[in-house]
């Protein structure tokens, strides 16, 4: 059996196959492997915004998950989570992957593209900042709750990074 079969992350991988309508392009299986993952804020410019931050192999992937529920998918829910609570069985991954919203793709930024990776925290802030290659993206931060995940992450993107570059 190959690594990435045995990957703890395949059910993420998996959910997020099932859940992003629109690849924009760039279907999921030509982003490699899925490294790390968390839900982080991004600030580009003086905007700061949270969102599910995937690293893959070949790019990182900011996603936001669709507000968008009616009435009966809330009532769906309750009513599924309330049965197994009755009957003591967890849901059935079909029904609780139903119940989750769609997500949408806000971003996309290539391995290949990133020119630096710097741990730019200050008091009260911890973030690495991605200066970018490309023109268009100058640069970007990620923020983090706490030090070992900001550390995780720069590692994880400076090893990617490292790998492109040879």
């Amino acid at each position: 059996m190959s690594q990435e079969k045995e990957s703890p992350f395949n059910a993420i991988t998996e959910d997020l196959r099932n859940r992003i309508d629109d690849w924009q392009g760039q279907p999921l299986s030509g982003l490699g492997a899925l490294h790390i993952f968390d839900i982080l804020s991004v600030r580009r410019d003086a905007l700061v915004r949270e969102y599910h931050v995937y690293l893959f192999k070949k790019a990182i992937i900011c996603v936001v998950e669709e507000e968008k529920r009616t009435l009966g998918r809330f009532l769906s829910s309750v009513s599924g989570a309330a049965s197994a609570l009755v009957y003591g069985s967890p849901i059935a991954s079909s029904s609780s992957a139903q119940q989750k919203g769609v997500l949408r793709l806000k971003g996309r930024i290539y391995i290949r593209h990133i020119r630096q990776v710097t741990d730019a925290s200050v008091p009260g802030e911890l973030s690495l900042t991605i200066d970018m290659e490309d023109e268009c993206l100058d640069s970007f931060i990620l923020i983090f709750k706490d030090r070992p995940s900001l550390e995780t992450w720069r590692a994880n993107i400076l090893a990617l990074v490292s790998l492109v570059q040879r």
